[in-house]
């Protein structure tokens, strides 16, 4: 290709093994020209679409040889370059200074329509249907850097190994449609060296993982945590049922009953009647505040505590459950890390040595399982899409999710405990409106205030009654007194 990845000549290298003895013609497909032996002094002859080599064997021979074809690639790559924020042509930027931007842009052209079926949720049976599809492209992209040329680079997703000045940069594409690489860098006296976009056409297999059992624990294990908010309602459903809010209802009438009282003090002032008559009816209205006193009404308080508590320390079987698969995800993770870390020293490794030896199509082969192995495992960890198998869920978002969980149930916890500690304060009030019962009666009959001994209303009552008799014995004898005086003048 040129420099913005326009494809000038495309060549086929290709490698035959040969089992036998004796001179043997070998005739291989392909529209080429231009055909080479690699290793051989040999001249192939091309006719009918095939070049054909004569070959003397003895044993097995491995056999190498390139060609020119204009077949097109499977790919088209487009190279952009950006000076200072303005995309130039290549040969303007070479031996220039700024701030460059390279983006790589690969586009996969094998669509195909394929069929596809799948069983149903339910289970019951499988859906058909036509789907377009991209043929697995796995595209790694190597840019190769002088350390002394460019600083402050940002690469974001690659790979990078460095080797004394040279710094190697690699991408690992999965062209679903189109796919790129971007690489940011100031840099000085600007010059890239040549780019290489190594192609797999198929993903390589991932490793058989026994996920359908753990998905079934994972779904049962949501299913006894759906369970909660129902017995969280029940035990709701029991505190409001419990909480009689019109015993209450006799706190106002307590209320009314002492300003009557109050009122009838002040009425002593204006005549001794009117409290008599006053004083009775308090004193019937004490009568029906003693007795819709019920304190029975909160013996069930207690069972509503026990039962918060007993729901709150369930929930803290369940955290500490959810706790210890968080642990469990975190160590994975930890081990991931090393794996990931592992296979991209050996990824670069290898890439390194299929750039010295270009003609070893096994180390080819190897840095391109590493490259898409290394892939896979960061997908594993981190999230992401896999052509033909749509978007994961990584181990980090998995482990997150489940913290946040771990963190709701925590604060359910808590708020449990808050009611068990304001339900608890709810024992105390039988024993408050019991006080004021008998505060109550002691008002009424009379009886011991803190070592006190207090008159009731009864006791006021009938000696108001024998004042007021008094009184009116003493004014008929006044009237019969104011007789007599008229009788006198």
């Amino acid at each position: 290709m040129d420099a913005t990845g326009k494809v000038k000549k495309t060549i086929v290298v290709d490698w035959l093994r040969i089992e036998g003895k004796g001179l043997v013609e070998v005739a291989d497909k392909g529209e080429v020209t231009q055909v080479e032996a690699l290793k051989d002094d040999q001249k192939p002859e091309v006719r009918d679409g095939k070049i054909v080599w004569r070959l003397d064997i003895d044993g097995v021979k491995d056999f190498y040889y390139r060609a020119d074809t204009k077949k097109e690639l499977p790919v088209d790559v487009k190279i952009s370059y950006y000076l200072d924020g303005v995309e130039l042509p290549p040969e303007k930027i070479a031996g220039r200074d700024g701030h460059l931007k390279i983006v790589i842009s690969v586009k996969n052209k094998l669509k195909k329509t394929v069929r596809v079926s799948y069983l149903n949720a339910d289970g019951t049976g499988y859906t058909s249907k036509s789907e377009e599809i991209y043929v697995p492209l796995l595209a790694m992209v190597n840019l190769n850097l002088k350390a002394g040329k460019f600083s402050n680079i940002e690469a974001e997703k690659a790979m990078l190994n460095v080797s004394g000045e040279k710094m190697t940069y690699m991408w690992m594409l999965f062209p679903q449609g189109e796919d790129e690489a971007v690489i940011e860098m100031d840099g000085r006296n600007i010059e890239i060296e040549p780019i290489i976009v190594s192609l797999m056409p198929q993903m390589p297999e991932a490793p058989e993982v026994e996920m359908e059992s753990k998905f079934e624990e994972m779904k049962s294990g949501f299913d006894e945590l759906a369970k909660l908010p129902e017995a969280h309602m029940q035990v709701l459903d029991g505190v409001i049922e419990n909480l009689d809010t019109s015993q209450f209802d006799k706190l106002t009438e307590i209320k009314s009953g002492f300003s009557l009282f109050q009122d009838g003090i002040n009425e002593t002032k204006d005549g001794v009647d009117s409290l008599t008559d006053l004083l009775d009816g308090q004193v019937e209205m004490l009568d029906g505040i003693i007795e819709g006193i019920d304190t029975s009404q909160f013996e069930s308080i207690g069972e509503i505590v026990s039962a918060i508590d007993e729901f709150a320390q369930g929930l803290q079987v369940t955290k500490d459950g959810l706790d210890g698969v968080i642990s469990l995800v975190d160590g994975q993770i930890s081990l991931l890390d090393q794996i990931i870390q592992s296979n991209t020293t050996m990824t670069l490794l290898a890439q390194d040595r299929a750039l010295q030896y270009p003609t070893d199509t096994t180390i080819t082969q190897l840095a391109t399982g590493l490259a898409a192995q290394g892939n896979l495992l960061t997908v594993l960890k981190e999230g992401g899409n896999i052509p033909g198998q749509g978007d994961i869920l990584g181990l980090q978002d998995t482990k997150s999710n489940l913290e946040e969980l771990s963190s709701g149930i925590e604060q359910t916890i808590l708020g449990l405990q808050a009611l068990s500690q304001e339900a608890q304060m709810l024992n105390e009030v039988p024993g408050a409106f019991e006080q004021i019962k008998q505060s109550l009666i002691v008002l009424r009959d009379g009886g011991e205030v803190e070592g006190v001994e207090m008159p009731g209303l009864k006791f006021t009552l009938e000696s108001l009654k024998g004042v007021s008799s008094g009184l009116g014995e003493m004014s008929k004898g006044f009237e019969e007194m104011g007789g007599e005086l008229d009788q006198l003048e």
